[in-house]
């Protein structure tokens, strides 16, 4: 063993609370610093795990408070600043930080879950549906193009129950700052979806639902 070896006398093992083993040269680190040292980088590995397994295994973003959770003895402000280094180092990349639109700040692996699902995870955690559905309509009208089916908003991950959509759209359409959020109906099969003036046309968003609604099924 290294540590038995009277040339590596220096070498010495930190064993932190959790059983993670470091190794240190105390010619070069002093013991006290080493400990301290070895602690961040325990932090750093169980954050890391942390928002990882949350991406992976549950499909949820990872909250600062969850994390403050790992490391109880430390300051909210220090997590934050051990998050903050991760951002800088390769083997912690896929890390990632995403601002809801309340200002609150959540993490996720991109490992396991892409930036944009992150994006819509941090709207849902807001709790303004009427904001992260306008948000969401405006997205699919601007990228795909397309108009976005009303019942897509049903999904478990928008958190909105069935009965409450129609007063979300309700408000939504009432608000002069969701102005060019608009409905259509499809006249065969009743279909309601929503689009944004901005970036599609009545005409076009009407073509994208009826094949959708007619023409698809149609045409395999």
């Amino acid at each position: 063993m290294i540590t038995a070896d009277d040339r590596y006398a220096d070498i010495k093992a930190v064993t932190t609370a959790s059983g993670m083993v470091f190794f240190v040269s105390t010619t070069h680190v002093e013991a006290a610093k080493a400990i301290e040292i070895c602690r961040i980088e325990e932090v750093k590995f169980l954050l890391a795990e942390k928002v990882r397994a949350d991406s992976r295994d549950d499909v949820v973003l990872s909250s600062a408070a969850g994390l403050q959770a790992l490391a109880p003895e430390m300051e909210p402000a220090a997590v934050a600043v051990i998050l903050e280094e991760m951002r800088t180092e390769e083997r912690y990349a896929d890390i990632k930080a995403v601002t809801s639109p309340n200002g609150n700040v959540y993490y996720h692996s991109d490992r396991h879950m892409s930036g944009y699902y992150a994006v819509v995870l941090g709207r849902v955690a807001a709790k303004d549906p009427v904001a992260t559905v306008a948000a969401m309509v405006r997205d699919e009208s601007r990228i795909y193009p397309r108009p976005t089916c009303i019942q897509f908003f049903m999904e478990p991950m928008f958190k909105i129950p069935p009965d409450d959509l129609k007063a979300v759209f309700d408000e939504m359409l009432q608000k002069p700052e969701y102005g060019d959020i608009k409905l259509m109906v499809h006249p065969e099969t009743g279909g309601v979806y929503a689009y944004s003036s901005q970036y599609l046309s009545w005409d076009a968003a009407f073509q994208m639902m009826h094949w959708v609604e007619v023409e698809k099924d149609a045409n395999p």
